[in-house]
């Protein structure tokens, strides 16, 4: 169970450096880069902290958990390849998935 922690400890961590990287690559001006770079993926940390997370304020039930973990983890596929990790996108998007899954099948709710 530890390996699947860690897993989907280093996908969240993934989504949040690919969110970044791409608000830098969007961005046109220095200060649009700077913006984009760092309220995307805090953006999207606050979402899964507040929905998300095990300890979240305001943890969703177990169908729309589960539907916003795949669209935030989507939205993190979708800029690694908008950023040119069309590779890595899909395997990365495949983790995910195959981790959420796993994580509803095994009932690790602490996760």
């Amino acid at each position: 169970m530890i390996i699947i922690a860690l897993v989907r400890f280093i996908l969240e961590v993934t989504a949040l450096l690919a969110l970044g990287y791409w608000g830098v690559q969007a961005g046109i001006e220095v200060w649009l880069k700077i913006l984009l770079g760092i309220s995307v993926p805090l953006l999207t940390a606050i979402v899964w902290g507040v929905f998300i997370s095990p300890k979240a304020p305001k943890r969703l039930h177990e169908g729309p958990r589960l539907f916003l973990e795949i669209a935030l983890f989507a939205l993190a596929a979708a800029a690694m390849y908008g950023s040119g990790f069309e590779y890595f996108s899909v395997i990365f998007m495949l983790m995910a998935m195959v981790i959420s899954i796993l994580i509803r099948v095994l009932k690790l709710t602490g996760l």
